[in-house]
């Protein structure tokens, strides 16, 4: 197995989120910003590694679903 980084994306830095900025929001952020870095749809997508201390009560399984990943790992 090969493991590929094809895209880099990003969230906006903030120091006080606004009222509905998450860590699922800034996450996503990140990955919608990869993905067009990538030219790739997320149905392109098959793992996902998240490391993330403010991600609770929420799993990696759960940001995948939320985000319409279909992975194959995580």
């Amino acid at each position: 197995m090969t493991a590929v980084i094809v895209g880099v994306g990003q969230s906006e830095y903030t120091r006080r989120p606004e009222s509905g900025q998450t860590t699922h929001s800034f996450i996503r952020d990140a990955v919608v910003a990869a993905l067009k870095d990538a030219s790739l749809d997320a149905r392109d997508i098959d793992g996902m590694a998240v490391s993330s201390f403010s991600l609770a009560p929420d799993t990696a399984v759960d940001l995948a679903w939320k985000l319409g990943l279909p992975l194959k790992w995580l």
